[in-house]
């Protein structure tokens, strides 16, 4: 076998260990993680929790956060009175304001 060949290999193995690669969806909903919801900044703090052991999985799992998404601090949820009725699992959370 070719030597440089060989260590074309090994280099290629361990770069993509180092590097990583994400998984497809699947993967990651068989491991727990929702790769739609889970951002990669959250990842990041599982270190505070000490579960770095969890972190290379969530990284593969994880999307880049979205810098241009804004965050508000309430929301206002307008029904209508004829069809909350319909909705026990909201009702509960609506205050009548007026």
């Amino acid at each position: 076998m070719n030597p440089a060949y060989l260590f074309g290999c090994i280099i290629s193995v361990i770069v993509a260990s180092i590097v990583g690669e994400k998984l497809t969806d699947d993967e990651c909903h068989q491991i727990g993680y929702n790769p739609s919801e889970l951002y990669c900044n959250r990842c990041n703090e599982l270190t505070k929790f000490e579960l770095d052991s969890l972190k290379d999985s969530c990284m593969k799992c994880c999307r880049q956060d979205d810098s241009n998404s804004k965050k508000y601090s309430f929301a206002r949820l307008e029904y209508c009175e004829c069809n909350i009725a319909n909705f026990p699992q909201i009702k509960g959370m609506c205050v009548k304001v007026f």
